[in-house]
């Protein structure tokens, strides 16, 4: 990858010992691993080369920076008429606030209505209360946190979990 001002021949003062050159690089694409090459070369009076040597500086990781929406938490407590209550964890694990998204709940095949959360900033958690049938064995929980893709997250592969009947 190429980087703006690199690329250029800086030059010390003449009969300096120890030459420091620092650039500032900018606008990296997240998440990636980086480091610089950079070449010396002595010159002789008369502009010729008279050594050359290459470094590599070590690796300067530019981390993800979007939110990680995931489903911390699942507990239930039996209700009425064969039903249930549950309160659910959701949290950002990312480095950046969310936007709003939904929450979608289900026990077995039968899916309740979803709940909206207006943002969540980075480490913050939110309870969720939901009703449905009890669940047992063979209908476990399982939440999804947006469903419809709103957030742009740094891994959408856990936002689902499901989990045995926690009654």
């Amino acid at each position: 990858m190429q980087a703006p001002g690199l690329g250029v021949w800086r030059s010390s003062i003449p009969g300096v010992d120890i030459f420091r050159y620092r650039k500032q690089v900018a606008n990296l694409e997240a998440p990636g691993s980086y480091r610089a090459l950079v070449r010396f070369r002595w010159l002789d009076g008369s502009g010729k080369v008279i050594a050359r040597t290459t470094r590599r500086t070590r690796t300067c990781k530019q981390p993800d920076l979007r939110p990680d929406l995931t489903v911390s938490t699942v507990t239930a407590q039996p209700a009425s008429d064969g039903r249930a209550r549950y309160t659910v964890l959701v949290r950002n694990e990312g480095r950046t606030p969310t936007s709003v998204f939904t929450v979608g709940f289900a026990v077995g095949d039968q899916t309740q209505p979803t709940q909206s959360v207006q943002s969540l900033v980075p480490g913050e958690g939110r309870l969720l209360s939901f009703a449905g049938p009890r669940c047992n064995r063979t209908n476990p929980v399982r939440v999804t946190v947006d469903p419809d893709l709103a957030v742009d997250e740094a891994d959408e592969t856990n936002n689902t979990r499901t989990v045995v009947c926690p009654l």
